[in-house]
This record gives structure tokens, C-alpha cells and sequence, in this order.
């Protein structure tokens, strides 16, 4: 799938320019404008743009959330699989239960209630990230020497990549 494939560039952007923060940041907002999207516009083209938008989203999103729980393991650290092991087993869940409580709106009051609480559910996670940043130490910060006008171009560039991944979807 297109958002699978996206999470390469998604962790070359993390890698080289934005740090896995910002891109966990960005990658979730994404996410959550395609949600609202399909919350509020009922139209072809509204549906393949909010499609490219949760694909660029994941993208940036899944596999920099990955990574920064990287950085707290070293290599033979016993505990990295526990670790990883809670991280997924709390991702599917909650991935789970989300498409559970979504679908159960849905059902009970339209699709466009779904997709909002979707998008109401990745802002509260977020928000609950960017509360506690914090407990992440130092790790998961842009990379040193990358200039301002350089990440806001990259902001800028990923935004609208999920016109053209629209075009493709399309």
C-alpha cells in the first residue's frame, strides 16, 4: 500500500531534516486532515485527497514512532523486546478499539461522525505526546545544523505531496 511504501521517505525526512519529533507531529496532523476531510467533504476528489493525506501522514507517522522508541534501547539491551513488544501490543489495540468505536459511530450516526472521531482521537494523541515530550529526554530531535528555511520548505513539500498522491490515488 501507498502509505506502507511512504514510510521510506517518511524516515529519510525524519533521518535527514525534521528529527523523529516533528515528524511524528506532522505525520499524525496529516492524518487527522484527512480524517476531517472525509468528516466534512462528500465529493470524489475529497475522498482520494484525504486518502493522500492519511497515507503521507502514515508515512511519516508509524515508522519514526518505531524509531524514537529505538533510541531508548541500545543494541543488546535485554529489555528491547519487552519494549517493543508493549509498543505494538498497545498500538494494535488501540488501533483495534479505534476501528471499533469509529465503526460503531458510524453505524449509529453516519460515517462522517466516524471520521471525525478518528480525527478527534489522533489530535488527543498528539496532544498527549506533545504533553509529556518530556519523559523522551533529548531523542528524537532534528538533526544539528539543519537550518529553519530548510524544514519549513520540507513542511511545505510533504503537504503538498499528498496533492500529487492524490492525483496518483485518483
Amino acid at each position: 500500500s501507498l502509505a506502507q511504501c511512504l514510510g521510506i521517505f517518511g524516515g529519510h525526512i525524519a533521518d535527514k531534516i525534521l528529527g523523529l519529533r516533528y515528524s511524528i507531529y506532522l505525520g499524525g496532523i496529516m492524518i487527522a486532515i484527512g480524517h476531517i476531510i472525509l468528516t466534512f467533504v462528500s465529493t470524489d476528489y475529497a475522498l482520494y485527497l484525504s486518502l493522500a493525506f492519511i497515507a503521507a501522514g502514515t508515512g511519516l507517522f508509524t515508522t519514526n514512532c518505531t524509531a524514537l522508541l529505538g533510541e531508548f534501547y541500545k543494541q543488546n539491551d535485554p529489555r528491547r523486546n519487552s519494549g517493543y513488544t508493549l509498543f505494538y501490543v498497545g498500538r494494535n489495540l488501540g488501533g483495534f478499539s479505534a476501528a471499533v468505536l469509529c465503526a460503531f459511530i458510524a453505524d449509529k450516526y453516519g460515517w462522517h461522525y466516524g471520521f471525525m472521531l478518528a480525527a478527534i482521537g489522533m489530535f488527543l494523541g498528539l496532544a498527549v505526546l506533545f504533553k509529556f515530550r518530556h519523559i523522551l529526554e533529548s531523542k528524537g530531535h532534528k538533526p544539528a545544523g539543519v537550518k529553519l528555511k530548510t524544514v519549513a520548505f520540507s513542511v511545505k513539500a510533504v503537504l503538498l505531496s499528498a496533492l500529487v498522491f492524490a492525483v496518483f490515488i485518483y
